[in-house]
């Protein structure tokens, strides 16, 4: 309907086609949302150029997309230059930058690329508790990413310290009234949201 009433390449029309490729990657109809990821991120280079915020969302959707198919190839690539844009345009500590840079430490997980992920899972982390502090859900579900890399690592102390903090401090927030739970995935690889 949007498409027929505002044109193919409306900002809302856009809008509405990202929409529906993150709800197929919910659902996980990968293919679907790989398709339309595409088909969307050409309309949006044309219309809005390569560094444009929506751009560097569906690139980043797309390269999350061919990450959870197991395409890391095609993934990595678009990661790192939605990343280097990131940081070039937003800088280091921005929000998108640092979910952009976990989102390729997840990819380097993945892969078994250990040094590479540790030290960008630590960088984040890092700079999650310098800018939003030690009990930010977004700075705890990195703690718990690092931690299932040390898992996958075999550093099993390391990540039992990383998890009891985020237990404690989940503890905590739970008496101040704070959600009972977050929602974490805690298999390697584990899908992080996008948002770009």
């Amino acid at each position: 309907m949007r498409r027929r009433i505002l044109g193919r390449e409306h900002p809302d029309t856009l809008n509405a086609m990202n929409d529906l490729a993150v709800l197929y990657f919910s659902e996980g109809k990968f293919a679907a949302a790989e398709s339309l990821l595409t088909h969307l991120l050409d309309l949006r280079q044309r219309a809005n150029g390569e560094e444009h915020p929506d751009t560097l969302i569906s690139k980043g959707n797309l390269a999350d997309v061919y990450r959870k198919e197991g395409k890391y190839a095609l993934s990595e690539p678009l990661f790192v230059q939605v990343l280097e844009t990131r940081r070039r345009v937003l800088g280091e500590e921005h929000p998108l930058t640092l979910t952009t840079e976990e989102a390729l430490a997840a990819l380097y997980l993945a892969q078994g690329k250990y040094p590479q992920s540790a030290s960008m899972f630590s960088k984040v982390l890092e700079a999650r508790r310098r800018t939003l502090g030690g009990n930010h859900p977004a700075t705890l579900i990195t703690m718990n990413d690092l931690a299932v890399l040390h898992v996958a690592e075999g550093k099993y102390a390391e990540a039992e310290l990383l998890l009891t903090e985020v237990v404690d401090i989940r503890g905590g927030a739970e008496r101040r009234g704070a959600p009972r739970h977050l929602e974490w995935d805690v298999q390697p690889g584990r899908s992080v949201p996008q948002g770009g």
